[in-house]
C-alpha cells in the first residue's frame, strides 16, 4: 500500500467526526441525547475493535470510518450535557475536569497501545473495548437532564450567534493549526537543527506536553474564576513565546523542556472554549454551538499539516517563526476584543 494511504488510517477518523458532529445536531430533534450516545458509543466499539479478527486492510480503513462517526455522534453532548447540570463557577471546573478526562484518555490509549503493539500489530486495537463498558453505564445511570431553557440575555440574538462567538470559533480553528504543525513537524525541525537518534527524547517531551496539558485543564476552573478573558490571552502569549523559543534554540533538551509549557497553556484553550460559549448562548442552543466549536477544532487539526506547506512554503524552522507570529495575533485581536467580550461574560 502507498505509504501516504496508510499513514492517512490515523486521521481518516477526523473526516466522519466532522460529518457526525454536523448530523447529530439535526439527528438529536428526533432521538434523544442518551439513544445517541449509546449509538455512538456502540459504533465506536464495533468500528474499533473488528480490525483485530479480520486483517484485511480496506476493512480496516472502513472500521475507521465507522469508527470516527461514533466519536461524533456522542461527543458534542459530552461537553453541552454539563451546562444543563452546572452553572457559573461549577460550570468551569467541569469543563476543566472534562477536558483532563479527555487528555487522560489520551494518554492511556497512546501507553497501552505502545505496550500492545509490541506483541502484535493487531493487538493496537484490545483498547476499544472499553466502549463496550462505557456503554453499559450510560444506558443505566445516564440521567436526562433538565430542560433547557431560552437566555434572557438582551445582547444575544435568539440563536446566539454573533460576532464574539464567531471570533471565538476562528480562535479554537487557529491554535489548533499551529497545535497540529507543532506535533506534525517538530521531529523535522530537530533533523534540520542537526539532532539525530532523537526519537526517545522526543517522545518523553511530548508525554510530557500531553501530561501537563492534562494539569492545565485541571487548573483551569480555578484561574477562570479569577483571569475571565485575561486567562486565553496569556495562554496563547506563552504559546507564542514557547514557538519562538524553540524555533531558536538549539540546545535539545531546552527544546524538550518548553513542551510542558506549551502543554499546560493549550490545556487552558479548549474548556475556555467551551466554558464561554456556553456562558454567551441561549441554554436551548449550547449543544449546537459546542458541535460548530468541535467541528472548528477537528478542522484545525485536520488541515494543519497542509496549511502552511501548500499556501504557504516555508522552511521548517520558519514555519515555527510563522506559528509564533499567528499566535500573537490571536492574543492581539483577543486583547483588542476583551471588553466586548467581558460584557458577554
Amino acid at each position: 500500500m502507498p505509504t501516504s494511504l496508510v499513514d492517512s488510517i490515523v486521521t481518516l477518523p477526523s473526516i466522519t467526526i466532522l460529518i457526525a458532529i454536523f448530523l447529530s445536531m439535526y439527528i438529536s430533534r428526533f432521538l434523544s441525547v442518551k439513544s445517541l450516545m449509546l449509538i455512538g458509543l456502540a459504533l465506536v466499539g464495533i468500528g474499533g475493535i473488528a480490525p483485530l479478527f479480520i486483517e484485511n486492510f480496506w476493512f480496516l480503513y472502513s472500521c475507521r470510518l465507522v469508527l470516527g462517526f461514533g466519536i461524533g455522534l456522542f461527543k458534542p453532548f459530552a461537553v453541552s450535557e454539563i451546562s444543563n447540570f452546572y452553572q457559573g463557577k461549577e460550570l468551569s471546573k467541569m469543563m476543566g475536569y472534562q477536558s483532563a478526562t479527555q487528555k487522560l484518555g489520551i494518554i492511556t490509549f497512546l501507553l497501552l497501545s505502545g505496550l500492545l503493539v509490541s506483541y502484535q500489530w493487531s493487538y493496537v486495537f484490545i483498547p476499544y473495548l472499553v466502549a463496550f463498558p462505557i456503554l453499559l453505564f450510560i444506558a443505566y445511570n445516564f440521567q436526562t437532564a433538565p430542560t433547557p431553557q431560552k437566555s434572557s440575555s438582551s445582547a444575544l440574538s435568539k440563536t446566539g450567534f454573533s460576532s464574539i462567538i464567531l471570533l471565538t470559533l476562528v480562535t479554537i480553528f487557529l491554535v489548533a493549526v499551529v497545535l497540529g504543525n507543532f506535533y506534525s513537524k517538530i521531529a523535522p525541525l530537530l533533523s534540520e537543527k542537526g539532532y539525530h537518534d532523537f526519537a526517545n527524547t522526543l517522545g518523553i517531551g511530548l508525554a510530557l506536553l500531553n501530561f501537563f496539558a492534562l494539569v492545565g485543564s485541571l487548573h483551569f476552573g480555578r484561574l477562570y474564576i479569577k483571569l475571565k478573558l485575561w486567562l486565553p490571552i496569556g495562554s496563547v502569549l506563552i504559546m507564542a513565546l514557547a514557538f519562538f523559543l524553540v524555533a531558536i534554540l538549539d540546545q535539545l533538551i531546552l527544546i524538550v523542556l518548553l513542551m510542558p509549557i506549551i502543554g499546560y497553556a493549550a490545556g487552558i484553550v479548549s474548556p475556555w472554549t467551551y466554558t464561554f460559549i456556553l456562558e454567551s448562548v441561549p441554554k436551548a442552543n449550547g449543544t449546537f454551538f459546542i458541535s460548530l466549536a468541535l467541528i472548528s477544532l477537528n478542522l484545525g487539526s485536520f488541515v494543519a499539516p497542509f496549511i502552511f506547506t501548500t499556501f504557504i512554503p516555508l522552511s521548517i524552522t520558519m514555519l515555527f517563526f510563522a506559528c509564533s507570529a499567528l499566535l500573537l495575533v490571536i492574543a492581539c485581536y483577543l486583547y483588542f476584543f476583551v471588553k466586548s467580550l467581558s460584557a458577554h461574560i
